[in-house]
């Protein structure tokens, strides 16, 4: 490996592998290192009252206990399988690339596409519990084939088996029936009536039913990558290939760093807090909604606007978490309700996070309005865009504004994509106003544009390109 990939692998799994074992070594997430406001994370131990007040004295250690435990799991590392996983198969993922890349500097095509093979055999195994990823990927080249015009790529393109695969799959979706139905039907048409409109209906609609976890995209990303280099690196394009390559090798390396970001950490959370509810301990819901609101604290009141999107979207999950995070009550569906949308709106701030750091660790400063808008859109859906609720459009103005801000500085390759989505979300801002709301078709706007938001996300570039398969 060359040496400075080695000095980036070995860099890597030292935060891996130092969060995999709760090292205090550990470098501090940015909730950390900045000031926290939070009274629960700044409180101390209240006083011993005189020993004489014994239930004063009891009240007080039970206070002091909480502080403590609330604190406590604000800092605990998240999701430790996942971390042991990113720092055995992550890291050697990580060695290929670097291997790929020396090998291409040397002009060694044949050792740089064994490289690269051992890079995409390495994202097949982290990939392996996250069926999402694999759905991810396949939809993305489908729908690439199907957006160049190629007739025989488009042809070649067939929905009915990835409409399978989500059916059959214990995966988490939206709307099984939907994709169920989708499948059916599908299955009973003469293949030769099908055109390419059918099969971009077929992938918007698998896309918007699955449940993408906040690394399930950049994972994806990077094997998309990947596959694209080793296309290159067939063809003898050996220049091209290395810059997918080192795309590929940014991409997977925010996946490791992003892992305790805060925004990640109180998501999962809040999480945690919920299937604690479920199972009857309010209690603990509310302790872990309590760590929770001290991860969210620091980026809803930060005192600069170097992040204006985080620091709005956190203050409103934090108003979302006032009611419920020192009264829930056992059994209530009201409070389930509540911890279910909180749930889903903490998950829209997450995946954001990782896709903006994504987009930033490959410079793609462009793209950055594309992670801001589909958290907006995103959010729309969860306070009821689709069952026409009040209140709900106002995201959508403000995913319009992401977009269009950017594309004053866009550069030309840039700004015809985001003047092109500016202007559909526009035009469900209308239909979601218009005096004749038509359901129908505010969906099937809505899945359109949050579907090319996302794709735009994983592309080689900014322009559409081919799949590279």
């Amino acid at each position: 490996m060359h040496p400075s990939h080695t000095l980036l692998s070995l860099g890597m799994f030292a935060l891996v592998s130092s969060a995999a074992c709760g090292s205090s070594d550990t470098a501090p997430t940015p909730a950390e290192a900045s000031p926290k406001t939070s009274p629960i994370a700044d409180a101390k131990a209240p006083a011993t009252p005189p020993a004489t007040d014994e239930k004063a004295t009891e009240k007080a250690t039970e206070k002091a206990t909480e502080v403590v435990e609330v604190a406590e799991a604000s800092d605990r590392p998240i999701d430790s399988a996942l971390v042991q996983k990113l720092a055995s198969e992550g890291l050697a993922v990580v060695a290929a690339l670097g291997d790929t890349i020396a090998a291409v500097d040397a002009g060694k095509k044949t050792e740089a596409t064994a490289a690269i093979a051992r890079a995409r055999d390495g994202l097949t195994k982290l990939e392996a519990d996250r069926p999402s990823v694999g759905v991810a990927v396949e939809v993305w080249r489908s729908s690439r084939d199907l957006e160049l015009g190629h007739a025989d790529l488009a042809d070649t393109v067939d929905t009915i088996p990835l409409l399978a695969t989500v059916t059959r799959l214990e995966l988490p979706v939206f709307d099984a029936k939907e994709l169920e139905a989708r499948h059916t039907m599908r299955k009973a048409q003469d293949p030769a009536t099908v055109t390419a409109k059918d099969k971009a209906t077929d992938l918007e609609i698998i896309d918007a039913n699955l449940v993408y976890e906040e690394l399930d995209l950049p994972i994806a990303s990077t094997k998309i990558h990947v596959l694209a280099a080793e296309k290159l690196l067939a063809e003898g394009k050996l220049p091209e290939a290395k810059d997918v390559v080192q795309r590929a090798l940014a991409t997977l390396e925010t996946v490791t760093l992003v892992e305790q970001a805060p925004e990640l950490r109180a998501r999962r959370l809040v999480g945690e807090a919920k299937r604690a509810f479920v199972r009857g301990d309010a209690k603990e819901a509310m302790r872990l909604l309590a760590a929770a609101a001290v991860l969210l604290d620091p980026l809803a009141s930060a005192k600069d606007d170097s992040d204006p999107q985080a620091k709005k979207m956190a203050a409103l999950l934090l108003d979302e978490l006032a009611p419920v995070r020192d009264v829930l009550a056992a059994n209530d569906a009201g409070h389930l309700d509540v911890l279910g949308r909180v749930e889903r709106n903490a998950m829209i701030l997450a995946r954001r996070a990782t896709m903006r750091m994504v987009m930033a660790s490959r410079r793609d400063d462009e793209r950055l309005a594309l992670a801001d808008a589909l958290m907006w859109l995103e959010r729309a859906r969860t306070e009821g865009l689709l069952e026409g609720k009040e209140g709900a459009g106002g995201n959508l103005l403000l995913a319009e504004g992401m977009l269009e801000a950017a594309a004053k500085d866009a550069p030309p390759s840039a700004k015809s994509d985001l003047d092109d989505l500016s202007a559909r979300i526009e035009h469900l801002i209308e239909l979601d106003v218009s005096t004749k709301r038509d359901a129908e078709a505010i969906e099937a706007s809505y899945r359109s544009v949050t579907f090319d938001l996302r794709m735009l996300m994983l592309d080689l570039g900014f322009a559409p390109k081919p799949s590279q398969g």
